[in-house]
């Protein structure tokens, strides 16, 4: 919150309207608040010029021209790639690439490498690191539909097909 504040006490403002009704958090005053941004800014003095400085609308345009560059790269080279908050999802076969293109992107648009999680293990990062493992993975990977989703499925081939007759 003291990221996207423009001033200490927007930040105060905003941590006890974030706060559920009724909570001590809610109840507390400016000058409890702020005895916490400043152990915070003591123990991470880097961030002071950053906090209650109105950042947030800065990082979320850094964070939409990474996703950008993400997603135009994989749609360039035919894969598609679903973006989620800052999280992209792809066939699994395609993990690996995925990762290194976040991370050269990032270096790119940042100046400086940032981490990237690693949530699962890709196809290709299975296939490099350790081949007898890919038959088991691919086995895994491909686990019966339950009927909720054949259901699902169905339906949504039922309407695609509908919208075909209408062309």
């Amino acid at each position: 919150m003291a990221i996207n504040a423009t001033d200490r006490n927007a930040a105060c403002q905003a941590f006890r309207q974030t706060s559920p009704i009724g909570s001590v958090a809610r109840s507390m005053k400016n000058v409890e608040l702020l005895r916490v941004l400043d152990a915070f800014i003591k123990k991470f003095p880097h961030l002071k010029e950053d906090l209650c400085s109105d950042q947030g609308i800065r990082l979320m345009k850094t964070d939409s021209e990474i996703a950008f560059h993400v997603i135009n790269g994989m749609t360039i080279r035919g894969i598609p790639v679903l973006c989620v908050h800052d999280s992209f999802i792809v066939d699994y076969s395609h993990g690996q690439l995925l990762k290194g293109f976040m991370s050269g992107i990032s270096e790119e648009v940042v100046g400086h490498p940032i981490s990237v999680s690693n949530n699962y293990q890709g196809l290709d990062e299975v296939r490099a690191n350790d081949p007898e493992l890919v038959a088991d993975y691919v086995r895994m990977r491909h686990i019966d539909p339950c009927p909720q989703y054949q259901a699902r499925q169905r339906l949504f081939a039922e309407r695609v097909a509908y919208c075909r007759s209408l062309e």
